[in-house]
């Protein structure tokens, strides 16, 4: 007996009860072995247990499967859309999975992603498994490889940061030194408009 279900505005997540399995429509069946449906402190009590390494890992896989979703749906599209446009198409299927609600925030020229509420408990690993989810699912829907951190936490409210590599470190490292996310934002937004007006050799 099958009972299908709408996942997100366009593509259905499928229950087989008579195999007791579920489906989400995904290119080429890359869900050929099934998905799951587990409570979200339960799988907040197993990331914090493996540890934040483990949950990036884990958090880049399902982000890169909600961005094959995403790009399945804009197909060509999303090679030409911005991140901020891409990053607006993806809240239905974040919301789909549970991981909040999403928000594009422009910092000058960073781009912070706020995940507001959703079924993932709080603590480390758990913010660190969202960061990777959106890492790996806007790299995988916009076909260029994409990197994010945890910025801060606000009660619900989970910002997160997408920049080059190097601008990350930077960022952590002011984090680390005690300096509030607002300050690193302005810092970086700082140091990019000094690289842009630099004048040419």
């Amino acid at each position: 007996m099958h009972h299908d279900k709408p996942a997100g505005p366009t593509h259905p997540v499928t229950f087989d009860l008579s195999r007791g399995e579920v489906h989400l429509d995904l290119p080429s069946g890359e869900d050929h072995a099934g998905s799951l449906v587990v409570p979200g402190d339960a799988l907040a009590a197993l990331a914090q247990a493996a540890g934040v390494a483990a949950a990036v890992d884990f958090g880049r896989a399902l982000g890169r499967r909600l961005g094959a979703r995403v790009s399945m749906k804009l197909d060509a599209q999303v090679r030409e859309a911005t991140i901020d446009a891409v990053a607006a198409a993806l809240a239905g299927e974040l919301a789909m999975a549970g991981l909040g609600t999403l928000v594009v925030e422009r910092w000058g020229r960073a781009l912070v992603l706020v995940l507001e509420g959703g079924s993932l408990g709080q603590g480390a690993a758990a913010d660190a498994l969202r960061a990777a989810a959106l890492e790996g699912v806007l790299s995988r829907a916009t076909g260029r490889e994409v990197q994010a951190a945890a910025l801060a936490r606000d009660g619900l409210r989970l910002r997160v940061l997408v920049a080059s590599a190097a601008t990350l470190g930077r960022a952590r490292a002011w984090l680390d030194e005690g300096v509030s996310w607002g300050d690193v934002i302005a810092r970086l937004h700082g140091a990019s408009r000094a690289a842009s007006e630099e004048p040419s050799a």
